[in-house]
Order: structure tokens, then sequence, then C-alpha cells
């Protein structure tokens, strides 16, 4: 029962992917895309099926070996997060006084995050989000 749901988990990103993948290429072809066409338009141009596929397998690959590198990095960041509560409790500032610095670092960098976000094309992303969420899963569920 488990491996049919995930077949078909499997199944719907796939048909998610192709989906998103063609309004993606419409809208940079600048051609006018409705539902009905959206297969033919896939099957027409086999560089946008290739490219879907190989952003899949990436996003699958990174996805899977990152639960296997989930506890290794958890610790990571815990160790570098106490590293920087130390040094400002040995300094004899205050833990209050870094994270209202840390907040106002963050707000200055929102519109250049926004910027990168806006340039790079969150649509684009979609295959590989696909993949990496599909790989999490297939890499939990074989632990």
């Amino acid at each position: 029962m488990n491996k049919i749901n995930l077949s078909l988990s499997i199944f719907i990103m796939i048909v998610a992917i192709m989906v998103s993948a063609t309004y993606v290429f419409a809208a940079n072809t600048s051609t006018n895309i409705s539902s009905i066409n959206i297969t033919n338009t896939l099957l027409s141009n086999p560089k946008v099926l290739i490219v879907i596929m190989i952003q899949f397998l990436l996003g699958l690959a990174l996805g899977y070996f990152s639960v296997k590198v989930l506890k290794y990095l958890l610790a990571l960041l815990g160790i570098i997060i106490l590293g920087a509560v130390l040094s400002v409790w040995s300094i004899g500032g205050s833990i209050q006084n870094l994270l209202l610095n840390m907040g106002s670092e963050a707000q200055k960098l929102w519109p250049v995050i926004m910027g990168l976000i806006q340039t790079l094309g969150i649509l684009t992303m979609g295959p590989v989000t696909a993949g990496v969420v599909l790989g999490l899963i297939i890499g939990l569920l074989r632990k």
C-alpha cells in the first residue's frame, strides 16, 4: 500500500512539473497557451521535456542525499549558533542586542533577496523543487 501511494505521488509531481514548465515556456516565447494544448506544446518541443527531466533528476538526487547528511548539517548549524552565542557572552554583550542587530541586517538584505528571486524566476525552479521534495520523501522512506 505504501508503494502505491509513493507511485501516485511521483506521477502527480511529474504531471505538475510538466504543466508548470509548459507555462514557463509559453511565457518565455510570448504565446497564448490554454490548458487544452499543454500536451501538444510539450510534445512539439523535445528540448523542454529533456530539460524538465534533467532538472527533476538533479532535484531528486539533491533531496535524497540531503536526507542522508541532514543530521550532520543540523549538528553543524547548532555548533555555529552555539559558538556565536558564546562569543557574544564572552565579549559581555547581551543576546538580545545580537538578535536585534541580526534582524536589522536581515531587513537590509530583503530587497536584494527579492531582486534575486525575481531575476532567477521562481517558476523555473519548479522541477528542481519538486525533485528535492520527492528525493526527501524517498530518502526518509529508505532509511
